[in-house]
């Protein structure tokens, strides 16, 4: 099969990046996920940073490196050398396993000799060097004291960067100029605009094909997916996860589907699994009209509902979109968008709180929706990892400090779950004193620009932005307000960094004007986010910052026991046209508003407040744009206490 379309028109800076990302999976009868063929993905590694000033007249210089993935094909060294005199001697290019003593270069693993080299940087292609594991390094090695590599004038920060003193290796004071490209195995390819996909003895039964943007900033993006083989013809089959609900105790999990086909009824049916995988019970026979809408009480709806873990809607559409809500009645709530990409790599958990002191703990939920065992390995953020098995189809929910031995965890603030390629989830974080909780879903996804739609400040209302980078390099932000009117605010008077595998959180009072109505951070590393509304001190709601634009969508549900907001910013530097329709569960049209949306500007507010026709019936809310939109709503019981938040789906 092969997926096909024409991006959009770059800019000469992209040096031919895609504009327009698209991506290819197919999932088997087994549920085993094929990606793309032959994908690879080149990388450089750089460790050095800011101005070189020196050049070191050592015989040898080395780098450490550690790939990001394994195995890692090392394809070329790249250094900066200073040869004033242009000097006719001999330079070597050595690559070297981590095995010497104390992790030190040990093992040859490649050498190449360079006539004579310039000064300025050179290029030098490695061969036959593959790391399935560790470090290795990149050593330049020479004896003209005339000539030699140049160094960082920043010292060297993360001591990766040794110099040979004639018998020994050991880390220098500067960093010397010298990065290694590799290249790695990947799921997708980042570069072109055809993707193939080759299944060479496929068994028989039903597959998925599925097509998503990776990044469409420019949507939306059409495109072309040619099929051959030996195919039956029937509709492709989709499927919808709920990956965790509780029915137990005082808990309760409300579902909802909503088919977002303009002409199609989706055919389907609700299936719940207990966490072993196993069929609990089933709601068969569901139809959704174009543009209709089911909501279900798990705990009333579903028969044996306390022995449920999980749910799937599997389906005859991809059209689907929908969400769950976990509650304790009286106390508090969170929203989680309902799942159809199936993560393919590490999984990002944005933000932990496990502090007995001020009353928090957070639980991590995964559901393994392979046909095989798998052990995931969760990396925290202060260093220490923990393994969690999950056998094939399995949903297990742990709390982070259950991990521990029970003990509460203050100093861990986000993690980074490894090998979780099939695996989905969520995370919920609870404070027991103050009666808050919320949570987000556990994605692979990352991003160097993310929006937070929507900040409530004054009164008994604040708002929190979380800001996590994965990443080993230190990262700046860039955050930038605006008012409703799209008027760009001033950014923070101080500016906001985040170390290599540290945690951000800031109160956008504290950062920005009290102006603010909606704010962007540009990243100069790929990082993750989520926002935070509080109201008083027992209501709480957030949702994701990554991925959650674009020119159509759905606000999910309109609070029929007291209130709902919504908002949605113009991302964009030019004006915008907003169509919103509200809808009932069978699909039918209570009423249109269109609105004129200014270039970065934003608009808030009940719906009741914002069409101008009667909205009496209404479920839920479509918008369609001419521009990109970042949005969200808020919906809050009449108790006082429950709270939540849910992105346009």
């Amino acid at each position: 099969m092969n997926l096909v379309w024409t991006d959009y028109p770059g800019s000469p800076a992209a040096d031919g990046g895609l504009v327009n990302d698209l991506d290819l999976r197919v999932t088997d009868p087994a549920a085993t996920v094929h990606y793309p063929d032959g994908v690879t993905l080149d990388d450089t590694i750089a460790y050095e940073s800011g101005s070189f000033g020196y050049y070191g007249s050592e015989s040898s210089w080395a780098v450490r490196f550690t790939p990001e993935s394994y195995p890692a094909q090392v394809t070329a060294a790249v250094f900066r050398f200073y040869n004033p005199s242009s000097s006719p001697s001999a330079v070597d290019i050595v690559v070297y396993d981590d095995d010497g003593t104390g992790g030190l270069p040990g093992t040859e693993l490649f050498r190449t000799t360079m006539a004579s080299v310039p000064s300025g940087w050179n290029t030098t292609a490695i061969t036959g060097v593959t790391v399935a594991s560790g470090d290795f390094y990149v050593a330049v090695e020479e004896d003209d004291v005339t000539q030699g590599i140049y160094l960082n004038q920043n010292g060297n920060p993360t001591g990766r960067s040794y110099s040979h003193n004639d018998s020994v290796w050991e880390v220098d004071s500067y960093t010397a100029a010298i990065r290694a490209d590799v290249q790695y195995d990947s799921s997708f390819d980042r570069t072109n605009n055809v993707v193939g996909l080759t299944l060479a003895t496929p068994a028989t039964g039903a597959y998925t094909i599925r097509v998503s943007g990776y990044s469409v900033p420019q949507g939306p993006q059409p495109f072309a997916l040619v099929v051959s083989g030996g195919m039956a013809g029937e509709g492709a089959e989709a499927t919808l996860y709920y990956p965790h609900i509780a029915c137990t105790g005082v808990w309760g999990t409300e579902i909802c589907a909503i088919n977002t086909s303009a002409t199609e009824t989706v055919n389907g049916v609700f299936r719940g699994y207990s966490d072993a995988g196993v069929l609990v019970s089933e709601i068969d026979d569901v139809a959704l009209a174009p543009h209709g809408r089911r909501e279900i009480a798990v705990c009333d709806d579903f028969s044996d509902s306390e022995e449920i873990g999980y749910i799937v809607f599997e389906s005859d559409s991809e059209d689907v979109v929908g969400y769950t809500k976990f509650y304790r009645e009286g106390y508090y709530r969170a929203a989680i968008p309902a799942v159809s990409e199936i993560n393919a790599g590490d999984i990002y958990v944005t933000h932990i709180a496990s502090d007995e002191a001020r009353g928090w703990g957070t639980g991590i939920s995964l559901l393994n929706t392979t046909a095989s065992a798998k052990t995931v390995t969760i990396e925290f953020d202060n260093g220490q990892t923990r393994d969690v098995d999950l056998a094939a189809h399995e949903h297990k929910a742990v709390l982070v400090r259950s991990l521990f031995g029970g003990q509460y965890q203050p100093g861990i603030n986000s993690a980074v779950i490894r090998d979780a390629d099939g695996v989905i989830g969520l995370e919920i974080f609870t404070n027991g004193v103050g009666y808050q909780m919320s949570g987000i879903l556990l994605k692979d996804r990352t991003a160097t620009t993310m929006y937070y739609p929507h900040t409530r400040n004054g009164g008994d209302w604040g708002t929190g932005i979380v800001a996590y980078n994965p990443s080993e390099t230190t990262c700046d932000l860039t955050i930038s307000p605006y008012t409703a009117a799209g008027v760009a605010l001033p950014p923070p008077d101080d500016d906001v960094e985040i170390t290599g595998g540290a945690h951000y959180i800031g109160l956008v009072s504290a950062l920005v004007s009290p102006e603010t109505a909606w704010l962007k951070i540009e990243s100069t590393a790929e990082i993750t986010g989520l926002e935070l509304l509080a109201q008083g001190t027992n209501r709480l709601a957030g949702c994701s910052c990554v991925g959650i634009t674009g020119t159509a969508g759905v606000f999910s549900k309109l609070e029929r026991d007291g209130t709902t907001e919504i908002a949605f910013a113009n991302t964009e530097g030019a004006a915008a046209t907003v169509t919103l329709t509200a809808y009932n569960d069978a699909g039918d049209v209570i009423a249109t508003e269109e609105i004129d949306l200014g270039a970065y500007a934003k608009r808030s507010g009940a719906p009741v407040d914002i069409f101008a026709g009667d909205i009496t019936g209404a479920t839920y809310i479509g918008y369609v744009s001419d521009r990109a939109l970042a949005a969200l709503q808020v919906n809050a019981a009449s108790d006082n206490m429950m709270l939540d938040a849910l992105p346009g789906l």
